[in-house]
């Protein structure tokens, strides 16, 4: 793995018995531990603010079901998905990054009556 700021990364080397039984030389690449993922640059994970949770607790801090979450987080099914992170099989959502508050803006709902206009007859 690459730092994604620097491109830069470890490699370390370590020896394997072949099956004729000879030590082989094998170079692998290690991640940095300072290593900051592009995608948690992209959401502002970075920022100190955001932590990464599941489903259920999204659900439960907005007061909705967990279908409902996983619903608005799929972009087959809606044309403005909940940001959120894959790990494998494992969905994650950036509570307190700037990305989901600005998601979580634009379904806002004004109470405003102004821009709704009933017909009077």
């Amino acid at each position: 793995m690459l730092n994604a700021q620097s491109g830069e990364g470890i490699r370390r080397a370590s020896t394997s018995r072949s099956s004729a039984g000879k030590s082989e030389l094998a170079v692998r690449s290690v991640p940095d531990q300072d290593a900051v993922p592009a995608f948690a640059i992209q959401i502002g994970a970075t920022s100190g603010g955001a932590e990464m949770i599941d489903s259920a607790e999204l659900a439960r801090r907005l007061g909705v079901p967990e279908t409902w979450v996983r619903s608005r987080s799929n972009p087959n099914r809606t044309d403005d998905p909940i940001p959120h992170c894959k790990f494998g099989r494992y969905v994650r959502f950036p509570w307190g990054s700037d990305v989901l508050t600005v998601w979580l803006n634009r379904q806002l709902v004004s109470t405003d009556r102004a821009g709704h206009s009933r017909r009077n007859e």
